[in-house]
């Protein structure tokens, strides 16, 4: 079999907002549903947080937290809306929420 010209490469399955709010990056470690059991880690393949990836993306510490703060201003400018009414949906502020809890558990 051919070496593959990506096996250097590391993948990531990237959970945007997890659920817990919490930060991870973690080898992937795929089930086995016939055994009802987990196999072995796969070292270059990543589950990784959205806050951790954005991170890894561009080098910046907060990308993702700065990336949604701006789109307010971003939603307003594009469809003719006050940033401030954005910014006070509930949506937005579960996020915020969510973003704070993760920050306390780093």
């Amino acid at each position: 079999m051919a070496k593959s010209q990506y096996c250097d490469f590391t993948d990531y399955y990237v959970e945007i907002i997890p659920s817990n709010g919490l930060r991870y990056n973690k080898e992937f470690t795929p089930s086995d549903n016939k055994k009802k059991q987990r196999k072995l880690s796969v070292p270059n393949i990543k589950v990784i947080d959205g806050y951790s990836f954005y991170e890894i993306a561009t080098g910046q510490k907060d990308a993702l937290k700065d990336l949604y703060m701006a789109l307010p201003r971003v939603i307003s400018d594009i469809i003719g809306n006050h940033a401030g009414s954005i910014a006070k949906d509930p949506l937005f502020n579960e996020f915020s929420l969510k973003h704070t809890v993760s920050s306390s558990r780093r």
